[in-house]
């Protein structure tokens, strides 16, 4: 499909839209939360996007944002990059490790036993992410211009799991509400809540996870949040709580490709809080 023409795929994406969500996507008078997504894709060339939307050159736009030291904090620790997955150290890697593609979403491979990987077969998925430009067909102009990398992480754990996921929703420098993801690798669930983390009762096509409690410094990873978004009408911020130690996990420019399954009202409310840019463009 990469040869389509943008007429011929913004066709189909508001087709995927519309099977998706049950609406018809509204370009020119956006409301809901996925409208203004799908409008940001098609209309908002913001250069910082690809920026941000780059997992190597967003811990870059972290150090100029918050400075070195507090960056060093909250960066997970990087063990390699590469252009060449034949160059990948796995004799002198952990045991534990996460490999990862900068310039995609969900290009993941987390290894919990480095002893018994197939060394071959995660070469062979890397390659395979560096040939790929993602988010052509979805529209997604932000990674287009990635140079695509392979990169080696700590594998983060709490308890010996993959830690909770805390995705916070930052409108105009603000958060409005988070989503927290439990057990992506095994059992995944997602719990919403408000910014000061008061439960919300949103449905969606995930299971509901069980109750948490707020964790040891809840409300520095809100100002973090706030502070990495500044200047921007609206980011997602990822972060992780591991015991109240506070790690970064990556900014989304276009959260679910603007067709993230939330009950219709929940759009419209999300909808209300994002005010876009450039409106006298439609």
């Amino acid at each position: 499909m990469g040869h389509l023409s943008f007429n011929l795929r913004l066709s189909l994406e508001k087709l995927r839209f519309y099977r998706k969500l049950g609406y018809s996507c509204n370009l020119k008078h956006p409301d809901t939360f996925n409208e203004k997504v799908f409008w940001r894709k098609i209309y908002d060339r913001n250069p910082l996007f690809s920026i941000l939307a780059d997992k190597y050159k967003a811990r870059g736009y972290i150090r100029k944002t918050i400075g070195n030291e507090r960056a060093e904090d909250i960066l997970v620790p990087l063990y390699h990059v590469t252009s060449d997955p034949e160059t990948l150290p796995f004799d002198t890697l952990p045991s534990e490790y996460m490999v990862k593609a900068n310039h995609g979403c969900g290009w993941i491979l987390p290894v919990e036993d480095g002893d018994e990987l197939d060394r071959e077969k995660v070469i062979k998925k890397a390659r395979k992410w560096l040939r790929t430009v993602f988010g052509v067909n979805l529209l997604e102009w932000a990674y287009s211009g990635i140079t695509p990398l392979i990169m080696v992480e700590k594998l983060l754990k709490e308890n010996g799991k993959i830690p909770r996921d805390y995705k916070f929703f930052v409108f105009s420098g603000k958060v409005a509400f988070f989503l927290v993801i439990q057990d992506r690798f095994t059992n995944p669930s997602v719990l919403f809540f408000d910014r000061n983390m008061d439960p919300l009762n949103v449905r969606t096509n995930w299971a509901k996870g069980p109750e948490i409690l707020k964790p040891p410094g809840f409300e520095e990873m809100v100002c973090l949040a706030e502070e990495l978004a500044r200047g921007l009408d609206f980011l997602r911020v990822d972060l992780y709580n591991l015991n109240g130690k506070i790690y970064f996990g990556e900014f989304t420019v276009y959260p679910g490709s603007a067709t993230s399954r939330y009950p219709f009202e929940f759009d419209l409310e999300m909808g209300r809080k994002w005010d876009l840019p450039y409106k006298g463009r439609l």
